[in-house]
């Protein structure tokens, strides 16, 4: 409702209600009253006056609703707009009319109009006054199946709106019809395949013919399918001068090339140390690259509906871990060819590198370097188990012994400890705040990087943007405006004598934008300058401290890979092969395990590293 409109309904001489759409648009003039929306832009003594009208308003629509007959009213709501259905609702249940309409009225209503029931279940006091007929409804419309999953299992922002089912309903029942039906919808499926017991609880053969379902569908409509291209080739080479280098072949393939005598010209520990920048396993801040990233999303994924307990990896996850398994695949065949191999090189850099230049006391690995894919990946993963256990051993009692090792319990690798504290500072992901500068900065939606005369140069986010052009604020659109004077009032962005917008403080958008990219910055590796930025951010909530080994969406991604604890779709590699569920093992399985196993020395590496560097800061004070 629009200001104008709202100043004549109050204002007129009384509050007049002859039909539906009035009673509709008087509920929505009391809400705007209750929630003070429009309170600004009025003195107190007029808006206190409102506020006195506003209490008047639903006396006024029952008496409306109780005085129309139900075939009125059913054929009023057939004729609104689909923006007001929801509301019809709400008024009865405002009222307290929520017996008004009989069975036969609710059976015509939810029959002819699309949405209804959705709209219906909404209103607890309607759910319980109905509750048989609505029960017996959906029983027989195995498409409500999509409204108990959307409750109970589907992932939702915030300002979801909660539905209340009715009770007696048999949930099973209706998800079996669900499954049955001709075409449901796959992301439905998924969510009854990945359904945690404490969200719904799914019989193991419902989630079976949940599975089948999906593939059954996807061969179905393969031809009508589209997706993201993700070919791309790995190729090491001696005549390559650079160390590394992107190509493109005539096919349009990506290729990433390496420099064969870079590697092999290194020693062990120097090979794994340079595979976090050389293979990019780690940016900057030392993050693991490969984690799932929300900012990495396209459109289309970024409203496809999930289960809560999903990882849900999108098309560049999957893409960036292909690329991963292929670098360490083909560094592997490069060693062996020269008589070496990765799992020496492992023991390497863990027996003799990290425990002398850090005088750990660890238990030496030794992996197997040939044999079944399946033996040699149950060899890793207790190794692994190990590490994780003594590093959170030696991080809270400063050693490793023997008696420590036998009366500790084992530690999950995401819940490990690190030796900093405020290893990460963590961003909140629901503070409104901080995700509107985030998108404002660096989102392609925000479209404040398509401004005259850049357009055509197609840059991703104003801070892109920015980076790269003298951009005149009066170049930009009233609306685009608006957005921009969010940045600049918030002191982020600054308008120069000369017309032109620059960021106000580099180190602060520095910090936004990693925190916007992965959602975590490394504290201790950051300038002081925006170590401070980054303690104000803890001091307001918009970020949490965060001391452990991995970060946030670190833990999720080893998490999602190893065991089943947190996602439902994991893959669960670590419960596979060490609980008897698989006793096969692929080429990829090893090398996932022997990346993950990379991934934490790298990771580990870096905590002693840094923590050595504090040590030696604090004395030299």
């Amino acid at each position: 409702m629009f200001r104008p409109r709202f100043i004549e309904v109050m204002d007129g001489p009384e509050l007049l209600c002859g039909s539906l759409a009035d009673a509709l648009e008087l509920y929505h003039v009391k809400r705007f009253v209750d929630n003070n929306l429009l309170r600004p832009s009025f003195s107190e003594d007029v808006w206190a006056s409102y506020q006195a009208k506003a209490k008047t308003i639903l006396g006024i629509i029952a008496r409306y609703i109780n005085g129309t007959p139900n075939d009125d009213l059913a054929k009023a709501y057939f004729d609104l707009n689909y923006s007001y259905l929801q509301s019809f609702w709400d008024v009865l249940e405002g009222v307290g009319q929520v017996s008004k309409l009989t069975e036969k009225d609710l059976e015509g209503i939810l029959a002819k109009k699309q949405h209804s029931l959705q709209l219906l279940l909404r209103c607890k006091t309607i759910v319980k006054a109905n509750n048989d007929f609505i029960r017996e409804y959906m029983m027989a419309s195995p498409e409500s199946a999509e409204m108990v999953l959307a409750q109970r299992v589907e992932c939702h922002e915030e300002d979801f709106r909660q539905y209340h089912l009715p009770e007696g309903l048999d949930t099973i029942a209706l998800l079996s019809a669900y499954i049955d039906l001709e075409e449901p919808n796959s992301n439905y499926l998924r969510m009854i395949l990945n359904a945690r017991d404490d969200e719904l609880r799914v019989p193991p053969v419902l989630k079976i013919r949940a599975k089948n379902k999906i593939r059954e569908l996807y061969k179905k409509n393969e031809s009508r399918l589209f997706g993201f291209s993700g070919h791309y080739g790995i190729e090491f080479s001696d005549k390559f001068t650079e160390v590394k280098a992107l190509s493109v072949a005539e096919d349009g393939v990506q290729v990433l090339k390496y420099n064969s005598m870079f590697f092999l010209s290194k020693g062990d520990v120097d090979i794994i140390s340079s595979l976090g920048p050389v293979f990019e396993y780690l940016d900057s801040d030392r993050l693991i690259t490969m984690v799932n990233k929300d900012c990495e999303a396209n459109v289309f994924e970024q409203h496809v509906m999930k289960a809560k307990s999903e990882y849900a990896p999108n098309l560049m996850f999957s893409y960036k871990a292909g690329v991963a398994l292929s670098q360490l695949a083909c560094l592997d065949n490069l060693l062996k060819a020269d008589g070496r191999c990765i799992e020496k090189a492992i023991e390497t850099y863990h027996n003799e590198y990290l425990k002398k230049a850090y005088g750990l006391t660890f238990t030496d690995i030794s992996l197997l370097k040939d044999g079944e894919w399946k033996d040699r990946v149950k060899v890793l993963l207790p190794h692994f188990d190990s590490i994780v256990k003594q590093y959170d051993l030696f991080v809270e009692h400063g050693e490793v012994t023997q008696d420590l090792m036998k009366y500790s319990p084992g530690v999950p690798v995401t819940d490990a400890k690190s030796l900093l504290i405020k290893k990460y500072c963590q961003a909140v992901r629901d503070k409104v705040e901080l995700n509107t500068i985030g998108y404002l900065l660096f989102s392609d939606q925000s479209l404040l990087s398509f401004v005259e005369p850049y357009k055509e140069k197609h840059y991703g986010s104003l801070y892109e943007l920015m980076s790269k052009e003298d951009v005149a604020y009066e170049s930009y659109k009233s609306f685009q405006k608006n957005r921009l004077d969010v940045l600049i009032n918030q002191g982020y962005i600054t308008v120069k004598e000369n017309g032109t917008i620059v960021f106000s403080d580099l180190d602060i958008i520095d910090v936004l934008y990693a925190l916007y990219h992965n959602g975590v910055c490394s504290f201790w590796r950051r300038p002081p300058e925006q170590r401070a930025f980054m303690l104000n951010l803890l001091e307001k909530g918009w970020a949490t401290e965060d001391n452990h080994l991995l970060s946030k969406p670190e833990r999720d991604y080893f998490s999602y890979y190893l065991n089943d604890r947190q996602f439902s779709d994991a893959e669960s590699l670590r419960n596979r092969f060490l609980h008897g569920v698989s006793d096969e093992a692929t080429a990829n399985d090893y090398y996932r395990v022997l990346l993950l196993f990379i991934l934490l020395l790298l990771k580990v590496e870096d905590d002693l590293r840094q923590n050595m560097a504090l040590i030696q800061a604090a004395k030299a004070l």
